[in-house]
């Protein structure tokens, strides 16, 4: 029995996992005669973070030299390693079965897959390695459901034990550098790049499994029905032509569709009419031009489209029951309210 293997019977997994990875960290560096060590990047930086309905939580992420000597005892871990062979040979097993990996090739270890490794000592095999935790994060309605059905279709493949190899092509190994050369100078953004990184090649490693095993996408993206587009593309029109006057004429001849249509669509959508929807815009980008510019009222009724002061100081007593002049003569703080007014 191995030295890890002595924690086999515990029953709690996260527990079971720290021991064994501390158990087995000592395992590398005794087992090891030559004085090469393993180069750890993430020691001090909590990569967790959420990705539409995944969580991703990063415990590790090394690269091992070419070590003629190098071997590791077999052991489990209670979440995923990736293993990208960037060089070299190496003698794998995973679960009592027997592979070689070389360049341009990884492999998996899922949790509690008991694996062993060991260098070619001819030609010693160079390994990076990103080991993380990935859990899906449940939602019922809209475009979060299906968000929730790829991120489960994703884990399902990644979780399946594979006892081969994969050859790999294209930018999983300068994504992995990038990632290191993020942690290591720290420009600005870099953590959320680093995050948005190992998303992009956790992804990439499953498409080379999914390519491998011939997986095919079980779930389907959302789609805008036919309304939602139309809203789309009547807002659009709104905004582009804010300061000329828009009609709900003009967007049914844009749209192919009568006036009518128009506001039973708005109504179904945003639960008010063409109209409601426009001066309400209007309300907005006015509001935002008194508070943030030195505007003349007058100039910022004729920029967002009134046809004069008059329109402007009923569309504000309406949505702001008050009137721009007295929005202008409070304090922010005493107005912030407002940005928060809804139809």
């Amino acid at each position: 029995m191995s030295i890890c293997d002595c924690v086999a019977g515990i029953n709690d997994l996260t527990l079971h996992g720290q021991i064994n990875n501390m158990l087995c960290s000592i395992v590398k560096h005794t087992k090891r005669e030559s004085a090469l060590a393993t180069i750890v990047y993430s020691n001090d930086i909590d990569f967790d973070f959420r990705v539409g309905n995944m969580r991703v939580r990063v415990v590790n992420i090394s690269k091992e030299s070419p070590d003629a000597n190098w071997f590791l005892p077999e052991h489990v871990h209670h979440d995923y390693e990736v293993h990208i062979i960037e060089g070299g040979r190496g003698y794998i097993s995973l679960d009592g079965e027997d592979f070689i990996v070389s360049k341009n090739e990884l492999y998996i270890t899922g949790p509690n897959v008991m694996h062993r490794q060991r260098s070619d000592k001819n030609d010693p095999m160079s390994e990076l390695c990103i080991e993380f935790e990935i859990d899906h994060i449940g939602s019922k309605e809209g475009a979060a459901f299906y968000s929730q059905e790829e991120s489960k279709h994703l884990i399902e493949v990644l979780s399946r034990k594979y006892t081969r190899p994969f050859h790999f092509e294209g930018e999983i190994i300068r994504d992995f550098y990038t990632i290191v050369e993020n942690i290591e100078k720290k420009p600005f953004g870099h953590y959320l790049y680093a995050q948005t990184l190992i998303m992009k090649l956790i992804i990439d490693i499953i498409r080379v499994i999914a390519e491998y095993s011939e997986e095919n996408v079980s779930y389907s993206v959302p789609r805008k029905t036919v309304d939602e587009n139309r809203v789309d593309q009547i807002i659009r029109y709104i905004q582009i032509n804010l300061n000329n006057s828009v009609t709900v004429d003009d967007v049914a001849k844009l749209l192919d569709i009568s006036p009518k249509q128009i506001n039973r669509i708005m109504q179904r959508q945003l639960d008010t009419t063409f109209h409601g929807y426009l001066y309400f815009f209007r309300y907005k980008a006015a509001l935002d031009m008194l508070i943030n510019t030195n505007l003349d009222i007058s100039d910022i009724a004729f920029a967002t489209g009134f046809s004069g002061t008059q329109q402007l100081y009923r569309t504000f007593r309406k949505y702001a029951r008050m009137s721009p002049k007295e929005i202008r003569n409070k304090k922010p703080d005493e107005i912030a309210y407002l940005n928060s007014v809804r139809l």
